[in-house]
């Protein structure tokens, strides 16, 4: 028997810790291991697959590029590609304020609870000053869904 396990009354050896409650202790922020993250983030990957196949007229032509680059930031820290503010249309822009507001107010996330309007303004507030979304679209969105 090693350190890191223990035997069981009918003789089998079982670890204090799976591999994945290992890799879980070792998580800085937030709740996703490095491995858990990188499965959540390829969703933009795919979506970006998918809707390559896909023919869109003029007034479509940008569905693409917002969907797929809707997790890109200002400062190019975002993912997949790391875009930065010169290489995002204001759609995407907003798409991107608009998907971290939603995310932070939704009541219909299992693993948190939604944020007050208040508290997910004074995130993406913070997110705008540090030069992460576009704080003049986080603006026109407080006017629009922020009264006090």
């Amino acid at each position: 028997m090693e350190n890191g396990s223990y035997i069981e009354k009918d003789g089998s050896v079982i670890p204090y810790l799976t591999e994945e409650e290992k890799d879980d202790i070792h998580i800085k922020a937030g709740t996703l291991s490095d491995s858990e993250r990188t499965v959540m983030q390829s969703h933009v990957v795919y979506t970006d697959k998918i809707l390559s196949h896909m023919t869109f007229g003029d007034e479509y032509r940008d569905v693409r590029a917002m969907a797929s680059n809707h997790h890109e930031l200002l400062n190019g820290k975002g993912y997949p590609k790391h875009i930065d503010a010169d290489g995002l249309d204001v759609m995407t822009r907003i798409l991107t304020v608009m998907d971290i507001y939603d995310s932070l107010i939704a009541d219909d996330r299992p693993y948190k609870k939604p944020k007050p309007v208040k508290v997910a303004f004074d995130i993406l507030d913070e997110e705008a000053e540090a030069g992460k979304v576009d704080p003049v679209i986080v603006g026109y969105a407080k006017e629009l869904y922020y009264t006090e």
